[in-house]
């Protein structure tokens, strides 16, 4: 039995002992007892303050036990966080808003190789750098700290002493909003693991790049050479020209997103016609648009406006989600591409009536490699880089990009880029 229980029992035990005992006391005065009436109504008063006085200590005393316990309770509480803290294998750092370091556990201290003495002498922000700072998003690391927001495991590079390291960083608002409490994790070692893979699949599809091209080439060759052939012999290269592009196509969608991961895809600004560009763009799909019987509608620009980007970069993103809404749709279904001029800069919007995104899968949908689930017993082919790179392309142009679908009825991608980037 619990000491609450015990508590409510004796308190019920009191209750009604009290309360018998105030009927025989109060019936023996009023039925029995030949005092005057002044000495009834004092005996009477003083009894009723009595019980009162009794119920006042009774409940001071329930207080001050509970105090008791919840001062232990709490001190006890402290005792263990800060335990958790000095001792964690997790670099925790206590920062001021403006990110000053007011204090390390002993994890921050190693991973900064500094003494608490000299940690406290710097900023957080003159260690680490959030990469790609500023692009494509409404606050920086260092404006959402100070703005009091939750930050959760943003990568990051840490440079101290020379050394280069990768972590995430999270931060939480502590002590009444007056002080932040920062942790950083180090994921150098597997960032390293990533870059490598991300330079053998650069290097691989560079590799590979010359000999299908070359491959490519000598089917065209072949296929003006057997126009007289038997027609089984020009189906037969027709495949082997088909699966080559496709082939090719992979290599092209992986040396993107490796050269966009890495960093190493230099833009070269341009001045682009953007109503002559998406016309291009729109073009190159006719053949497809054609054979499904889809209705393709386009809405530009009043006049021709001239955007300084990356045509590179523009052209990844345009054709990509073209591409995926023409593959996509049904026969005799419906895409619409359109360009807008808003105050927030170019838009750029392409909606279908294809087969939709699921629900479940909309989160995951512009991650390396990912395929929505109903594209993969679709007769369609994809390989799950299109989208992944689209994203990329339009983060370093500092843009935005976002998506609303619904499965079976179409989907509709909004891209907005800078206007003067």
């Amino acid at each position: 039995m619990s000491g609450r229980t015990r508590s409510l029992i004796f308190l019920l035990l009191v209750l009604g002992v009290g309360t018998i005992a105030s009927l025989l006391l109060f019936t023996y005065i009023f039925a029995f007892a030949s005092w005057a009436v002044s000495t009834k109504v004092i005996v009477v008063l003083g009894y009723i303050s009595f019980v009162l006085l009794g119920i006042t200590w009774f409940q001071a005393g329930q207080n001050a036990q509970l105090k008791r316990k919840l001062t232990a309770g709490g001190q006890g509480s402290e005792s263990l966080f800060s335990d958790l803290y000095q001792n964690s294998p997790v670099a925790y750092l206590r920062t001021d808003t403006a990110g000053n370091i007011l204090h390390g556990n002993a994890a921050a201290l190693r991973l900064c190789g500094m003494t608490t003495e000299a940690l406290v002498l710097n900023n957080l922000f003159t260690f680490t750098h959030e990469l790609e700072e500023g692009v494509g998003k409404a606050l920086t690391l260092k404006e959402r700290m100070r703005a009091g927001q939750f930050i959760n495991e943003v990568e990051a590079a840490f440079e101290l002493g020379g050394q280069l390291r990768y972590v995430l960083v999270s931060a939480f608002p502590y002590d009444y909003n007056r002080e932040r409490l920062v942790t950083l994790i180090d994921i150098t070692a597997q960032k390293a693991v990533d870059i490598a893979k991300t330079e053998f699949v650069s290097l691989a599809s560079h590799q590979l790049r010359t000999p299908i091209s070359a491959i490519l080439w000598n089917l065209e060759l072949l296929a003006g050479m057997l126009k007289d052939a038997p027609e089984e012999q020009v189906t037969y290269v027709e495949k082997v020209r088909r699966s080559t592009v496709k082939m090719n196509e992979l290599i092209n969608d992986f040396l993107d997103a490796t050269k966009l991961e890495m960093g190493t895809f230099a833009t070269k600004p341009t001045p682009v016609a953007l109503n002559t560009f998406i016309s291009q763009i729109i073009e190159s799909f006719e053949s497809q648009v054609y054979a499904k019987s889809l209705r393709l509608s386009s809405q530009l620009l009043p006049t021709d406006m001239v955007l300084e980007t990356d045509a590179s970069l523009l052209t990844i993103i345009t054709s990509n989600l073209i591409s995926n809404a023409v593959k996509y749709t049904p026969a005799e279904g419906e895409v619409f591409v359109a360009l807008e001029f808003t105050g927030a800069g170019v838009v750029f919007v392409v909606r279908d009536s294809g087969i939709g995104v699921p629900a479940d899968d909309q989160p995951h949908l512009f991650s390396k490699l990912y395929r929505a689930s109903n594209t993969k017993t679709s007769p369609t082919e994809g390989t799950g880089l299109g989208l992944y790179v689209v994203h990329q392309a339009v983060t370093l142009l500092g843009g935005t990009i976002t998506f609303t679908s619904e499965e079976g009825k179409g989907t509709e991608f909004v891209v907005t880029l800078p206007v003067g980037h």
